[in-house]
Parts: C-alpha cells; sequence; structure tokens
C-alpha cells in the first residue's frame, strides 16, 4: 500500500486541512479529505474525472461536483450519506465548497480492470453493474449504516505501515465494498422487478401487440437481450411463452363465459383451431371443446 497525503493550506488560500490517498496492491483506491471551508468558494480544484465507479461517503458538510455535463451532490449536513457514482467516461468538473465551513469525504476509486480482474465477469450481477457503470454521472444512494460507517473510521484511522496493518486496510476495504455492493445489488433487483412488473401489466393489456421486442426495448430504455433475461429472472419463461399462456388462459375464460371455440381461438391469436386446440390441451390438459361441454352440463344442472 502506498499512501500519499496533501496539505490544502499549501495550495487554496480559502480552505485547509488534509487529502490522503492510498493506493492498495489490489488496484483499489482510497482518498480521504478532510477539509475547512475559510472563506466559501465555487469553484477550486478542477480537471479530469476519469472514467470509473466511485463509492462516495460524505461524513460531514456537503460533497459537490460540478461537472461539464451534470453534477453530483451529497448534503451529509445532518448525517452521512452514501452513493455510488458512475462516470462512464472521462469528464472535466470542479470541486465546489460553497454550501459548508467543514466537509469530510471518503471515497473508493473502483476500476473497470479491478472489476474485470476480480471475477465480477463470471457473477451473474456483473451484468447489472455493468448497465449501472455505463450510465454517465448517473448516482446510486445506499445507507450510511454503522457498518459502513466503523469500516471506514479503520480505513481512515493512520497509524505504522506495516504488512499486518497493509493486510488489515485491504481487508477493511474489501468488507466496505462487500457491504456496499450488497446494497447496490438488492436496489438494482427491486428496480428490475418493478420496471418487469409494470411491463408486465402493459403486456397482458395489449398494449405491446403491434409492437416488436425491439421496438418494446426501445420504449424500456433498454435492448432485447436485457429484457429477455430480466423478464425471465422473475417469471422463469420467456415473453413469448408468458404472453402465448396468457392468451391461452384469456381464450379459457372466454369459453366459460359461453364464447364459441373459434372465438376463443381469435382471442388465443390463433387462425387455426386445430392448432389452437393442441396448444390449449397441452396448457390445460383439456381440449377446448371439451371445456365448452361442461360448461353447458353445468348449465343444464342449473
Amino acid at each position: 500500500m502506498k499512501q500519499h497525503k496533501i496539505h490544502l493550506e499549501n495550495q487554496y488560500p480559502s480552505i485547509s486541512g488534509n487529502i490522503t490517498i492510498n493506493h492498495f496492491r489490489s488496484g483499489l483506491r482510497t482518498k480521504y479529505s478532510d477539509i475547512d471551508i475559510l472563506s466559501p468558494t465555487s469553484e477550486i480544484s478542477g480537471g479530469v474525472f476519469t472514467a470509473d465507479l466511485r463509492l462516495v461517503i460524505t461524513l460531514t458538510g456537503v460533497s459537490k461536483i460540478q461537472f461539464e455535463h451534470g453534477v453530483f451532490r451529497q448534503d451529509a449536513t445532518s448525517h452521512p450519506k452514501a452513493a455510488f457514482l458512475s462516470i462512464a467516461k472521462d469528464e472535466q468538473g470542479w470541486k465546489h465548497f460553497s454550501e459548508c465551513t467543514q466537509q469530510s469525504e471518503f471515497v473508493v476509486f473502483i476500476s473497470r480492470e479491478w472489476l474485470m480482474n476480480n471475477g465480477f465477469l463470471d457473477n451473474e450481477d456483473y451484468i447489472s453493474l455493468q448497465r449501472l457503470n455505463q450510465q454517465h454521472l448517473t448516482t446510486f444512494p445506499i445507507l450510511a449504516n454503522q457498518r459502513i460507517l466503523t469500516l471506514v473510521k479503520q480505513l481512515k484511522s493512520e497509524g505504522v505501515i506495516d504488512l499486518p496493518t497493509i493486510l488489515e486496510k485491504e481487508s477493511q476495504l474489501l468488507a466496505l465494498l462487500s457491504e456496499s455492493f450488497s446494497q447496490l445489488f438488492m436496489m438494482v433487483k427491486q428496480n428490475e422487478l418493478q420496471y418487469i412488473q409494470a411491463f408486465t401489466k402493459q403486456l397482458e393489456n395489449g398494449e405491446f401487440n403491434t409492437y416488436s421486442l425491439a421496438q418494446i426495448a426501445k420504449i424500456l430504455h433498454t435492448n432485447v437481450t436485457t429484457l429477455q433475461r430480466d423478464f425471465k429472472q422473475v417469471h422463469h419463461i420467456s415473453i413469448g411463452a408468458y404472453l402465448r399462456r396468457h392468451k391461452l388462459e384469456l381464450a379459457y375464460n372466454a369459453l366459460l363465459q359461453g364464447a364459441s371455440v373459434t372465438i376463443a381461438a381469435e382471442i388465443a391469436g390463433y387462425t387455426n383451431p386445430d392448432n389452437f386446440s393442441t396448444a390449449f390441451r397441452k396448457q390445460f390438459s383439456v381440449s377446448p371443446r371439451r371445456v365448452k361441454q361442461e360448461r353447458l352440463k353445468a348449465l343444464a344442472i342449473l
């Protein structure tokens, strides 16, 4: 682990404090800043923010970065806040210190190379993480719980940098990422579930009857492969199979309401009655005519 310290009062007259940057053997990098703002300033510490995924934990004050194409702001004046910040491409930006008199912030820089070299490619969550990492200047808030705050406190503590300390710090950093990623992936899965549930209702209501999968995916701001994968994760069946089953269920209900087999076939989307009967029997283990006959028998008894 290599450590680098920056004394801000030597560079900026309006702020004082220290920044400690640690480079870990695994390729991860952390930055802890503890800053006093002597006079509010809007733009300072400008430069190019390189493409990566960042875990930003604001302990006190306000973290604010004004980018050319967006802004990141995290307010911890009442309690600590944490969020992942995705920077998909290099972006010019400036740190702002105009909203507080003190700021304490801990940042973990997570490169794509680190994600690729540490087994994330073999994990089903990597696809979701990759999609998030491609959303330029997007923020994904997580809860700065007690475990996260305890690990940050341990990581920012100073002392002798010997081998046991290095190993301990690396272990603490991985534990911090484990807790943070667990929250992130849970949030992603909840969001995916919500959008698939909304899509399923639209599908059942017939809103997409005249659309291709490619057109549907575009409307939902995704692609066909991702849409099919997310749908199958929720329903354990393909979109096409789900829609065929749903239409057959509508046809079954229509038969119970007195519709003819021909009408029921049309509801299910079949022009050939024989093909409809085959699919119906495969789904319900009974023929449509038998359903029709059973309904008539029930009516006769009444």
